[in-house]
């Protein structure tokens, strides 16, 4: 039974009551709001933690103040998938040149329009980790990157970048992916890119040659010419993170002689596909660097995030840049 207590309270005609005093509302924290039993349509607190009047629509609580009634969260992303590995050279003494790893694929609406999400729902966050290079002394393809998203329960994705295609060993294609991977000395052409997130790996070369160079963001990895690798695509720059970084660059593809002497992997958080070796070495293919996910929004709302994710934040010009750069967990604003 829920009492109201007040100085004094003045009957109108109809149904209209007038409370002369303020009317102190019931406060609560997020977490407590959240923790209640059992709440009616209509129930409505103060929370203490967000400043705002909540009410519980028979579903799920929203502000009622503050953000007049809305329950949009606008979003500014930059969602970067995990690059390729690169592929092995097969022994010492071979000189095949193997292929270089694409690069994930990268998506963002900076300069678009905001992606809208709603307060109150849990998203499932997770950021891709970058393919391993083909193991050393083998015939080894690389393995490909995995994919960077954030999606609902209900089964909606609303950011999925594509891992990147592995690089290929010796007399095969490049994978296909986010941006695809070089193919390997006699492997034919490389593999394909996905569709606004990335290009297509290059083709390795022919007889004693060297291997196709990993697709990128911004270009297709180029073919390799004779005994010589292939560059990887440009990758592109985004300024999401307060700072101008280069994202999704392909890896290189190995030269059908002794260089490079050892593979480059891909950065950490950039998606880079990894670079391969020369075809001599017998060494092991370059790692593919893994992805990242940047969002930026109004820092009006507050956000939770679930354990599993590693993370960073920073506040500017009332906006929340929060950085994530590994793992797996829930994200929720209110």
């Amino acid at each position: 039974m829920s009492t109201l207590e007040t100085n004094s309270i003045g009957k109108y005609s109809g149904n209209n009551v007038s409370v002369d005093d303020s009317l102190n509302l019931k406060s609560y924290d997020t977490a407590g709001r959240n923790a209640l039993s059992s709440p009616q349509a209509g129930d409505t607190i103060y929370n203490s933690e967000t400043g705002t009047i909540d009410y519980y629509n028979g579903s799920a609580w929203f502000a009622s103040s503050g953000a007049t009634f809305s329950t949009d969260v606008d979003i500014t992303y930059l969602g970067v998938a995990g690059g390729g590995g690169a592929g092995s050279a097969v022994s010492a003494g071979s000189s095949r040149g193997p292929g270089g790893a694409g690069a994930g694929g990268m998506l963002t609406n900076v300069g678009g329009s905001t992606l809208t999400l709603t307060q109150d729902t849990n998203y499932t966050i997770s950021i891709g980790g970058g393919g391993t290079g083909g193991a050393a002394g083998g015939f080894n393809n690389g393995s490909s990157g995995s994919n960077t998203s954030i999606a609902d329960a209900g089964g909606t994705t609303y950011i999925n970048a594509v891992g990147g295609g592995y690089g290929a060993r010796q007399e095969y294609s490049g994978g296909t992916g986010g941006s695809g991977g070089g193919s390997g000395n006699l492997g034919g052409s490389g593999g394909a890119g996905t569709s606004g997130q990335g290009n297509s790996g290059g083709a390795g070369a022919g007889g004693v040659g060297g291997g196709g160079g990993g697709g990128g963001k911004s270009s297709a990895g180029s073919n390799a010419s004779g005994s010589t690798g292939g560059n990887g695509g440009a990758g592109a720059a985004n300024s999401l993170s307060g700072s101008a970084v280069t994202y999704a660059a392909g890896g290189r593809g190995g030269n059908a002689s002794s260089t490079p002497s050892s593979p480059t992997d891909g950065t950490t958080n950039t998606g880079n596909g990894g670079d391969s070796v020369g075809g001599n070495t017998g060494n092991r293919g370059g790692h593919g660097g893994s992805g990242i996910m940047i969002l930026k929004f109004p820092n009006s709302l507050s956000i939770t995030i679930g354990a599993g994710l590693v993370y960073s934040s920073s506040v500017a010009d009332s906006f929340k840049t929060v950085i994530f750069t590994e793992g797996t967990g829930t994200v929720s604003w209110t």
